[in-house]
């Protein structure tokens, strides 16, 4: 088995950080390193002869089109969103008026966050299949990152494809799609310092620090922006030829205990692992349309 790879530079459209302010280093092989990505582009399968070669080819989208490593433009969750700042800091914090006229938009865009995504597979058969992307969401709440819509399979060039659409929720409720996730807030950290003057008068002091990373971690259970425990299967646009719904096991990682410094609260850690078993599948439904339409198991 040999694989195959391409290096790609990044889109230097996008202001991106000093990488003296996160390594303390400099010089033109850490530049490099920085704005270069290695993506697999196939798999080449040969017998102990290398008579018979089977290999798979990879595409990916808009590889040109992806930013420095150290951009600044991601969104909440890390993901590229396109937004063209030259800081980390969301903005919107007008309480503090030294705030006021800074900040940057980290909200998601996934016109931007597919860049980079698998987007084309060929096989050694002659066909393909083709992956299309949506942005994660949950009810209302948009979540940082790309889930697959749909993917499109090729027996060859002019075939019609056979279609498989996603759905991230039961068969009953297809409507809106639904996952367990962390909304970042608090990105004002603030605090009370005490001095006396001369006379022995106390003077309080009101510090707000405003910081790029949530105060809360938005990574749910340290596996991605957002966990889906169902999603369901359409075999065509719509069912066509019926589908699947998958249920997956969702472990959370419990949480240690909130404590107050300084009257500010500081958000815990996880002193537990139980959620390495999220996304193991805990079982599968097969529907099918009944007289009238409707899905049924």
């Amino acid at each position: 088995v040999d694989f195959e790879y391409t290096f790609i530079t990044s889109h230097y459209d996008y202001q991106e950080g000093n990488p003296i302010d996160y390594y303390g280093i400099q010089g033109p092989a850490y530049t490099n390193e920085l704005d270069h990505r290695m993506f697999l582009t196939g798999i080449r399968i040969s017998d102990s002869w290398d008579q018979k070669v089977f290999r798979y080819s990879f595409e990916y989208k808009n590889l040109s089109m992806l930013p420095s490593r150290l951009s600044f433009a991601q969104d909440y969750w890390g993901f590229f969103n396109g937004a063209p700042y030259t800081e980390f800091v969301p903005s919107g914090y007008t309480a503090y008026t030294q705030f006021s006229g800074i900040g940057g938009n980290r909200n998601p865009n996934a016109s931007y966050s597919q860049n980079g995504l698998l987007e084309r597979i060929y096989y050694p058969t002659g066909g393909y299949s083709l992956i299309e992307y949506e942005q994660n969401s949950s009810g209302t709440n948009v979540i940082g990152g790309c889930r697959v819509k749909k993917v499109f399979s090729y027996t060859d060039a002019s075939a019609t494809p056979v279609v498989k659409r996603y759905f991230y929720n039961n068969y009953n409720t297809l409507s809106s799609s639904f996952g367990y996730f962390r909304m970042p807030y608090n990105f004002l950290y603030e605090s009370d310092t005490y001095s006396y003057c001369t006379q022995n008068t106390p003077k309080t002091c009101h510090w707000g620090t405003l910081v790029s990373n949530s105060l809360v971690g938005t990574i749910y259970n340290n596996i991605s922006s957002i966990t889906y425990p169902v999603v369901t299967i359409s075999n065509g646009e719509n069912f066509e030829a019926g589908g699947e719904t998958h249920y997956f096991y969702l472990e959370n990682d419990v949480e240690g205990e909130t404590i107050s410094i300084s009257g500010n609260e500081v958000f815990p850690v996880e002193y537990s692992n139980d959620g390495w078993y999220s996304g193991r599948k805990s079982r599968e439904t097969y529907l099918k349309k009944d007289i009238s339409g409707q899905l049924i198991p």
